[in-house]
């Protein structure tokens, strides 16, 4: 049971593009999930805000701010 919790949470963690999978030769796989503890790619803006600013986050003049409040909705996550 261990193993598939581990397992999934390396999973989890690649899918977030937090973690990668080592081959550790002969049959061993060496799965190492880094899940981070800062959570840099939320947005901050309350209910559904981002997605109304949405069609802003290329503009110039509101880029800026979007970056910071509504970097998941506008696609600014590295």
């Amino acid at each position: 049971m261990k193993f598939i919790s581990a397992l999934f949470l390396a999973v989890l963690a690649i899918t977030l593009g937090e973690g990668k999978v080592y081959n550790g030769g002969s049959n061993n796989v060496e799965i190492v999930a880094a899940m981070s503890t800062k959570s840099s790619c939320v947005d901050t803006l309350p209910g559904d805000d981002c997605q109304h600013f949405s069609p802003l986050c290329e503009s110039p003049n509101y880029k800026p701010l979007l970056e910071k409040e509504c970097p998941r909705t506008c696609g600014f996550c590295s």
